[in-house]
């Protein structure tokens, strides 16, 4: 059976994630859950709209996974200092316990499998190329 492009894209993005998520589960922890706890390792503090758009979410689900680690006690939430309004988001020594945890027990995230490698340079060129031309169209919608 052909399938489209865009249901071929999603395939190969469900297929990976459900790899990725079988890793974690001995973690109890989700890819996006553990994505961002990598993130914020990185940086003080994250705003709840960044996490949106850092995982490819709309606010109430990034809501949803913020208050999810609050209550593993991964992260924190303070109020903004200069905007009572917003509240900074934080990983907390538990959360980059637990981030240390599942990099530990040999979790590589995207860095499992490297498509390129069953592709020739000009292969993966031209992938890229198109798959921009692609997410370009699609944001338009």
């Amino acid at each position: 059976m052909k399938l489209s492009i865009i249901a071929r894209i999603g395939i190969i993005a469900l297929t990976w994630s459900r790899f990725l998520q079988k890793q974690l589960l001995p973690h109890d922890i989700t890819v996006k859950q553990i994505y961002l706890l990598k993130q914020l390792i990185k940086t003080d503090f994250l705003y709840p709209a960044d996490i949106a758009d850092l995982l490819f979410c709309d606010r109430p689900t990034a809501s949803v996974i913020i208050r999810n680690l609050e209550k593993k006690g991964w992260l924190e939430k303070k109020a903004d200092p200069d905007d009572g309004k917003r509240f900074q988001v934080s990983i907390t020594l538990a959360g980059a316990k637990m981030v240390h945890q599942v990099l530990e027990s040999g979790y590589k995230g995207d860095k499992t499998f490297d498509p390129e490698s069953v592709l020739t340079p000009d292969e993966a060129e031209l992938l890229e190329n198109l798959l921009i031309k692609i997410q370009k169209a699609v944001k338009t919608l």
